[in-house]
């Protein structure tokens, strides 16, 4: 983005612009900036109008018996309503104070969140008073992460939620230790649909553990599989054939002849997939001998 609290005063007049989409575009941008005057009255509206009760396993994020006293001033940073348009939407604020609580969370600095003790994982398994409020909650956040490009936090959404958006904020140490477990538990998270997002994922050669874990977990995918199942489980566009190290086309043909019998569709596409890696390491050696 480029930006840098020299900014600031450009972005904070801009608060005060005639024009809707200018005053949403400098709340946006003011948001992605921590060090801010205007993130440090999002994170001390926080502390006055949410708490968060953590009994045992159980936590919850609650807006306080008084939240959202409109003033101008919380007009001007983007709550409250100056900020609704349509008549929908004013009876929905009327009925819901949390209507801006997504908005609050937003716009806060993610540490501020610290102050209550909990990691980003616990916060994002809390509950709340209604499903308004919860679901409010994870909107803020993920706005947040995204905004603040903030890596513990798109790991713990990761844990939830696997999503291209926060894969990318994840280092890459991180994201081959979340994908080599997900694979390798045999997590509900990785299927033929999610395997493109994950794998895609993985430092590329794909390192040894991955590709042994993606061996090992054929098997349990094997009971509903379909035709095309072994080319979507290996990423579509043939990720494996491109990323997977040559070296593992001995164990990708043991792999096909182990489960031939019982399964020869997805025994062929093994036998594909292991001809490619030996066509590669052959590539691989004529350009060291150049």
């Amino acid at each position: 983005m480029g930006l840098s609290l020299e900014d600031e005063p450009f972005l904070e007049s801009a608060l005060d612009d005639k024009s809707r989409q200018v005053r949403t575009e400098a709340v946006r941008l003011l948001a992605a900036m921590p060090g801010s005057r205007f993130a440090q009255r999002m994170t001390e509206r926080l502390y006055e109008w949410v708490e968060v009760v953590a009994e045992g396993d159980a936590v919850q994020v609650l807006l306080k018996d008084q939240p959202l006293r409109h003033s101008e001033d919380q007009t001007r940073d983007g709550l409250g309503e100056g900020w609704v348009q349509t008549e929908d939407e004013r009876r929905l604020a009327k009925m819901q104070p949390s209507y801006w609580f997504e908005d609050l969370i937003a716009a806060t600095p993610l540490p501020a969140w610290e102050r209550f003790g909990l990691s980003p994982a616990r916060l994002l398994r809390a509950t709340a008073a209604n499903r308004w409020e919860a679901a409010s909650c994870h909107r803020g956040w993920r706005s947040a992460t995204l905004r603040q490009r903030d890596a513990a936090w798109a790991e713990a959404f990761c844990a939830v939620n696997a999503a291209t958006d926060m894969l990318e904020l994840l280092p890459d140490e991180a994201a081959e230790r979340w994908c080599l477990g997900v694979v390798a538990e045999h997590s509900s998270q990785y299927s033929i649909h999610s395997a493109p997002i994950i794998l895609s994922r993985l430092g590329r050669p794909w390192p040894d553990p991955a590709c042994e874990a993606l061996l090992a977990a054929i098997p349990k995918y094997l009971p509903n599989a379909t035709r095309n199942d072994v080319a979507r489980f290996f990423g579509m566009d043939n990720l494996a054939g491109r990323w997977m190290p040559p070296s593992f086309a001995a164990a990708v043909a043991a792999k096909a002849d182990e489960i031939r019998a019982d399964h020869p569709l997805w025994a062929e596409d093994l036998d594909d997939l292991a001809a490619m890696l030996r066509d590669r390491a052959l590539m691989l050696a004529e350009l060291d001998v150049v």
